[in-house]
């Protein structure tokens, strides 16, 4: 059997950390054999990276493994009303050449093109394994010093096109399974309309977060037989852990051992090697997620479980990083030294205790390191940590803050301060550990479940992805879940607040909604069963300048469990695995892992919804509806950076089905103004708009005959002064152009309505400053048909 390895990284819009991606990934899987070919950058074009991979096709042999990843940009385009089409969105991949695209040669590899190439190769050997680094949606939201991994100017039109020539050219479609390839291991670094990110690392260097825990996490299963499934549990408590919301997945038959097609099996024991008279190594323990606190029997190699009589020792680890924990022993049963072949059973496991940095000097920053030190939930950090949970800058004042922004307004630094700063750290932790929980694989329930989620607009479901959303506060949202198992299994809705606070959203059913075989639950339903939904809230005491992430945890499992206890300080749970694992998330402590086994019969799923809350009410949605639109989700508007530039808008193209003479209406929005513009077609004049831009560029056009009301747009429309009483703070400032470019179009609308005869509401379309505000944007058609109007623009 040989071992191959094809490792992509296409460097292209700024990317900083493709190079280092490649080198990770290459190095370790060269560590387990891998014979590793690069594609790295004037080498990674389109077809570069095409040939690339049917060399590596080509190559392969039955019984070889294989393994292709990617590190790169990732896009997607949404489906425009007017524009025809059985898909809402079309995915793809970044070349270094996907910039010389033109409507008729698009250099970006498709979602379809990618999979048509994985279903060659496990044609050859199922023994195969795809990683993809990137965003699978280009409105992604970007976090102070990460950089997401997408791109959002193409268009859903020129994809469309391209996809139509490569099935003409004879793309081998037959091959593509219609749900997923069941053959090949796929690690993503997020969803379909999720987010991926890169980051400066402790080293200094930029890496892709997703690669830089493969890398990790692989090196600490070196020699240990570990599935997918727990090595992507690895992966994603690091993804998590630097509050990107982004959650690495593993899909198809994940349940393999690592690069082999056998199942793995549940890790119950770790190998035992000495390391001092009284120490001893556990490989692997970290992957598994053990650390300081948790004890293991040290039991011979003849035995599958831990007896009493016939005990080694008991291990307490107290050291944990790198690939392998450190732990003390304390020898029973007359035993003084470990032998040969000596394995250890996990006995007890004690809560993650979560690591905050205490920055400042005196007395209270002391008091705080040391209560952070006793905490059954925090820690100082350790030269293993990526990041903090939070920091807490002491200077007259205690101010905490993690990733995202400031948690809480700063408080005084006395007694009060300090207790309410570790209340809120004790908080935070608690969230944070929920967040990462995930069932034993002897305890996991089988994914047999419907989850969405989404807001109500006026009464209809508008559904979101389960992570990555950006809602408001005041919005009205809704949960629904259904049970796909043969069996009855009972529903558990648990919110974790943007400042770490747990509560429990079925309150009148703290033991579970069950859920019969098929019936659905809608959290949102009134008693009526009428969708209405619930209004999103901002808690009261918590920092509100910029949006935070939140979660709803949806557990479901086997048997009824009263979950109220997690409310209530103090309290501890008793029965079930659930229970206990719950409880110790919420309270700390230890948890024995030996007393599950009379509750082997519960089995549970943990499934997350990610979101970002606003702390501001949404902007209006723009009444006016238009008959082709090409623009983004307003959340996504909110969740980009900002910039400025020159553009030229320019009308290329425009007729009518009858040819007569016609009545153009334009409006241009960008953040340095408003400009209305009307001509009469034909006309030599073809310029929209030429001039300054800033962070957005927002385009509507009207059309009709000529109209006997000869007054333009700019007459019957008062143009509004964009920088009166713009508020302060980006996000806030944001929503507030959202407002004014919503309040403008319908008002536009509303004027050219009177017009006689009436305008027809033509085109829409929205370009953001990080991409370029579309510079360069032709329809792959050189023209758009809609209404009895025919219509091309581009912008310079």
């Amino acid at each position: 059997m040989t071992r191959r390895a094809l490792i992509i990284g296409p460097v292209s819009d700024g990317l900083n950390g493709v190079v280092n991606d490649v080198e990770m990934m290459s190095e370790v899987l060269e560590e387990r054999g891998f014979e590793v070919r690069r594609c790295v950058n004037d080498e990674a074009t389109r077809i570069g990276i095409l040939s690339a991979y049917d060399r590596l096709i080509a190559d392969t042999s039955a019984g070889d493994a294989a393994f292709v990843g990617i590190s790169c940009h990732g896009g997607l385009a949404a489906a425009p009303d007017g524009v025809p089409g059985d898909r809402d969105y079309l995915q793809f991949l970044s070349p270094t050449d996907i910039e010389a695209s033109t409507p008729d040669d698009f250099r970006g590899l498709m979602s379809i093109e990618w999979s048509d190439r994985l279903a060659q190769l496990t044609a050859k050997t199922p023994n195969c394994t795809a990683l993809i680094d990137a965003c699978h949606s280009a409105h992604m939201f970007r976090d102070a010093g990460l950089r997401t991994k997408s791109l959002s100017h193409i268009t859903y039109v020129d994809l469309v096109a391209h996809e139509a020539r490569l099935r003409a050219e004879g793309l081998r479609v037959r091959l593509l399974d219609p749900e997923s390839n069941p053959n090949a291991v796929r690690l993503v670094a997020c969803g379909a309309r999720q987010r991926a990110f890169e980051r400066i690392n402790q080293q200094g260097k930029a890496v892709g977060i997703m690669t830089e825990a493969f890398y990790l996490a692989l090196r600490e299963a070196k020699g240990l037989p570990v599935s997918w499934t727990t090595l992507v549990q690895r992966m994603r408590t690091r993804t998590m852990a630097l509050g990107s919301g982004q959650r690495a997945e593993a899909e198809g038959p994940a349940d393999r051992l690592l690069f082999d097609t056998v199942p793995g099996s549940p890790m119950l024991t770790l190998e035992v090697a000495v390391a001092g008279s009284k120490r001893v190594r556990l490989p692997g323990a970290p992957l598994l997620g053990f650390g300081p606190g948790d004890e293991f029997a040290i039991m011979p190699a003849t035995e599958a479980e831990v007896v009493d009589s016939k005990t080694i020792g008991i291990a307490t680890v107290d050291r944990s990083g790198g690939v392998a924990a450190e732990a003390v022993v304390v020898f029973q049963n007359g035993h003084t030294a470990i032998p040969a072949g000596a394995r250890a059973h996990p006995i007890s496991m004690s809560a993650r205790r979560w690591p905050v940095l205490v920055r400042g000097d005196g007395a209270v920053a002391d008091r705080l390191r040391a209560a952070t030190a006793l905490s059954p939930v925090l820690r100082e950090p350790g030269p293993d940590d990526a990041e903090p949970l939070a920091v807490v800058d002491v200077n007259g004042i205690l101010s905490l803050h993690d990733a995202v922004g400031d948690v809480v307004p700063p408080v005084n630094a006395d007694h009060a301060g300090e207790v309410r700063t570790l209340a809120n750290l004790t908080q935070l932790a608690r969230a944070a550990t929920l967040r990462v929980l995930s069932p034993a694989e002897n305890e996991a329930l089988p994914d047999e479940f419907t989850i969405t989620w989404g807001l109500v607009e006026n009464g209809v479901a508008r559904p979101l992805p389960r992570s990555g959303a950006l809602v408001h506060t005041g919005e009205l949202a809704f949960v629904k879940v259904r049970n796909d198992r043969p069996q009855i299994v009972y529903c558990h809705l648990m919110d974790l607040g943007v400042a770490g606070a747990v509560r429990q959203l079925l309150a009148a059913d703290p033991s579970g909604v069950a859920l019969s075989p098929g019936e659905e639950y809608v959290f949102g339903a009134n008693a009526d069963h009428e969708l209405v939904g619930k209004s999103l809230t901002w808690p009261a005491g918590t920092a509100n300048a910029v949006p935070r992430p939140e979660t709803i945890l949806v557990l479901l499992a086997t048997q009824p469990e009263d979950l109220s206890v997690l409310q209530q300080p103090g309290a501890r749970g008793r029965g079930s695995s659930l229970m206990r694992l719950l409880t110790q998330a919420a309270h700390g402590g230890a948890r024995t892992l030996l007393a599950g086994r009379a509750w082997a019969n519960m089995r549970f799923a943990a499934h997350r919804i990610d979101f970002q809350l606003s702390p501001l009410p949404a902007a209006p949605v723009e009444r006016s509806a238009f008959l082709f639109t090409d623009r983004l989700d307003r959340s996504v508007r909110l969740t980009t950076s900002g910039g400025s530039g020159h553009v030229v808008v320019r009308l290329h193209e425009f007729e009518g089905s009858d040819g007569e003479a016609l009545r153009l209406d334009t409006l241009v929005i960008t953040g340095d103004g408003v400009r209305a513009k009307t001509v009469t077609l034909p006309s030599q004049d073809r310029v929209i708009y030429e001039g300054p831009v800033r962070d957005h560029l927002d385009i509507a056009f009207w059309a009709g005959p000529v109209a006997t009301d000869d007054r333009g747009l700019a007459q019957l429309l008062t143009l509004p002064d964009v920088d009166v009483a713009r508020p302060a703070g980006r996000h806030a400032a944001e929503v507030a152009e959202l407002r004014l470019v919503a309040r403008t179009i319908d008002a536009a609308h509303d004027e050219l309505s009177t017009v006689v005869p009436p305008r027809v509401a033509l085109c829409r379309a929205t370009f953001l400053a990080e991409d370029d505000f579309g510079a360069g944007r032709h329809p792959a058609t050189g023209r758009i048909s809609v209404g009895g109007y025919s219509f091309s623009f581009s912008i310079d």
